[in-house]
């Protein structure tokens, strides 16, 4: 890679050296690349949760104009938060890239990136930048304070969202798709839906009772489950996906269409756009943003079309 790729983009790296577990072999690759990079992309690496958001105000502020993720969705989510400030842009001008090498790669399977294809990074300066939409939710927080997120690809409540945190804190010998899978029928049979008051749009409010709640920008999550088979990142609505009083078994006989990634069938399923949603709970129901937990319901997520410009394939 010459000064006329990422380096002649005024390009920052924000790295993160524990995703995918940390694995040795990426880490390896990684210093291949940074080898490769030449003088003029910074390289940013993050040490704790948060780091990846502050690094990324912090370049931007700085007049960098490309700010590549390198790391797995959580990396991408807290990247995508530091180009806001409260509901502002920080730089209308500014681009995202991704180099996927995380447990779950999920957003990368939307913009038809593989996982850990170190090849992708020679070519990242030449791929088109692509106009997407980002969620913005407002939520609970752990200690009862309001929190103002955004997400790429998916944001969910319910038990998708209890598996992707026990995902986060385990071990992942076997790769990212087999955590994911164990960590669902760990969890299918222990859990029990939840009633919860719906607003869609306009609609009048709802109440219903869910195993989850999908609010969806990309298609995919849960390391590789297409729960939304028609979402788009770049049409200015979600997909709102609800499955609702599913029991474990229906649930168990119906997953693999998720990753053949073709609809589901049944009644207590159900597909539809929107642009709004709020949802709340006499109970306690985590809200899950592209691989991260941070609050609880009662939540309010909307789109916001076009919001960033990012380099990719497709979306």
């Amino acid at each position: 890679m010459d000064d006329r790729g990422l380096a002649g983009r005024r390009a920052s790296a924000i790295v993160n050296l524990q995703a995918g577990s940390g694995r040795a072999k990426w880490k390896r690759k990684f210093g291949e690349w940074v080898a490769g990079l030449g003088n003029g992309v910074e390289i940013l690496t993050t040490k704790q949760p948060g780091d990846a958001t502050r690094l990324t105000q912090e370049a931007l502020r700085r007049g960098r104009k490309l700010i590549l993720a390198v790391g797995g969705d959580g990396t991408v989510n807290e990247v995508v938060n530091g180009f806001f400030e409260g509901e502002a842009l920080l730089s209308e001008d500014a681009e995202l890239a991704i180099l996927p090498c995380g447990t779950g790669q999920d957003f990368a399977r939307s913009i038809g990136m593989g996982a850990g294809d170190w090849r992708l990074a020679a070519t990242l300066a030449d791929l088109p930048a692509r106009s997407v939409d980002a969620g913005r939710v407002r939520l609970v927080g752990p200690g009862g304070q309001p929190v103002l997120r955004y997400f790429l690809n998916i944001a969910d409540f319910g038990i998708s969202a209890l598996i992707a945190q026990r995902v986060n804190r385990a071990a992942k010998p076997f790769g990212g798709r087999f955590a994911f899978y164990f960590g669902t029928l760990r969890t299918l049979f222990r859990w029990r839906n939840r009633r919860v008051r719906l607003q869609v749009d306009d609609e009048p409010e709802q109440e219903r009772v869910v195993k989850l709640v999908a609010v969806a920008n990309g298609r995919y999550f849960g390391g590789g489950m297409c729960v939304a088979p028609s979402a788009r990142l770049d049409d200015g609505k979600f997909e709102l996906v609800i499955f609702g009083d599913l029991g474990p078994w229906e649930s168990v006989v119906r997953q693999p269409r998720l990753y053949q990634c073709r609809p589901i069938r049944h009644a207590e399923v159900e597909y539809r756009p929107c642009r709004r949603i709020s949802a709340a709970s006499d109970q306690d129901l985590l809200v899950d943003t592209d691989g991260e937990q941070p609050g609880f319901l009662p939540a309010t997520f909307e789109v916001v079309p076009g919001a960033i410009q990012i380099l990719a394939p497709m979306v």
